[in-house]
Parts: C-alpha cells; sequence; structure tokens
C-alpha cells in the first residue's frame, strides 16, 4: 500500500510540474490544485514549508475545523454522524475539514487535488520535480 500511494503521489507530483509548463504556454488553469489544511497555530509553519519547496504563490491554505467548535449533538442533528458513532470529536473536524477543501476543489475546471495537512513533509521526487521546473528543465 505505501508504494502504490506513492507511486500515485508521484504522478500527481509530475502532473503538476507538468501542468504548470502548460500553464506558462496557455494561462489554463493547472490540472492539479494543492491544498493544505492547518490548525491556525501552525499557520507560521505551513507558509514557511510551502515557501522553501516553490508553492506558496500555487498552494490554497485552508483552516482546519477545530474540534473545540464542534457540537457531537447538533452534528447529529444536522446528519453528519451517526447518533452512535464511534469517531471523536478530532476525527470528525478531519473529516469535515477535508470535505470542506474537496468541495472547494470541485468548483474548480482542474482534473487533480493534492490535499496535505500542515504536519505532512515533501517527499524528495515532489521537491526534484519542483526544482526542475524552476530550472525550465522538461
Amino acid at each position: 500500500p505505501v508504494r502504490s500511494v506513492e507511486v500515485q503521489y508521484n504522478g500527481l507530483a509530475r502532473a503538476y510540474v507538468e501542468g504548470s509548463r502548460e500553464i506558462r504556454a496557455n494561462g489554463t488553469q493547472s490540472p492539479l490544485q494543492i491544498y493544505v489544511i492547518t490548525m491556525p497555530d501552525r499557520r507560521e509553519h505551513v507558509d514557511a514549508m510551502l515557501k522553501s519547496i516553490g508553492l506558496d504563490s500555487v498552494a490554497h491554505v485552508f483552516p482546519a475545523v477545530m474540534k473545540t467548535k464542534l457540537d457531537w449533538d447538533n452534528l447529529v442533528a444536522n446528519g453528519e454522524v451517526h447518533h452512535d458513532s464511534d469517531l471523536t470529536l478530532g476525527e470528525v473536524a478531519c473529516t469535515l475539514s477535508h470535505r470542506a477543501v474537496m468541495k472547494e476543489f470541485l468548483n474548480t475546471t482542474s482534473e487533480y487535488a493534492l490535499v496535505f495537512e500542515d504536519d505532512a513533509i515533501a517527499p524528495d521526487i515532489f521537491t526534484e520535480l519542483l526544482e526542475e521546473r524552476r530550472e525550465g528543465k522538461e
């Protein structure tokens, strides 16, 4: 399973880089949208990380849904969770954060979304491909 995820991730990274070249040529929207879900106290870390890998101007930073702002009874009443669910408020908040990002993505014309959280570490292949993009290599 890990290898499969790595291959999919590498494919998305390559799609982003190749799509970025196409954007420069014809001004269309990237085939890949990049989103980062972050807690308020991690925003500076996310901004620095995005800048270090050259994505600060293209990534969309989304505030995480905070578990402290959720009310179990309201979640049940709104059909967000089943009344006897074993999910924690943290798990529900995480899911709602990802759902909000996906709703935003579905309003684009892009084909792919790369969604990661504020504690993600970009694998070497992603940073290598971005370096190629900056250098203008094909």
